[in-house]
């Protein structure tokens, strides 16, 4: 049983059959430095079979291109929403709120 680390997504999975995971795709019991376990793992840079911990100015570039991203698709969906959500006037925008009441009564209680 090994430990894994995949290149690209950097997903750790401790204790792993390794003839299931290919070397092409996966560090295979990979040598994680302590600095690294206090952070998540997309922080970690893989280069080869050597695990590091991003710079400072890279995690913070990468929390930005996140953030940018999240906030894009906040705003497509709210637009998304927006478009949507049409008002249709109707007659009864036309009408008072005197003639609303009325003609909610002759509804309901049919005066």
């Amino acid at each position: 049983m090994s430990n894994v680390l995949h290149r690209t997504t950097k997903q750790y999975i401790r204790s792993v059959n390794t003839p299931d995971y290919p070397e092409s795709d996966w560090v295979i019991n990979p040598v994680i430095p302590d600095e690294c376990w206090g952070y998540f793992s997309y922080y970690w840079d893989v280069v080869g079979d050597k695990v590091s911990l991003m710079s400072k100015a890279d995690r913070d570039a990468l929390d930005a291109a996140a953030k940018s991203a999240d906030d894009a698709i906040k705003k497509t969906q709210a637009e998304g929403v927006a478009d949507s959500v049409k008002v249709v006037p109707t007659p009864l925008d036309k009408l008072t709120l005197d003639e609303r009441v009325r003609a909610l009564e002759k509804a309901v209680f049919g005066l």
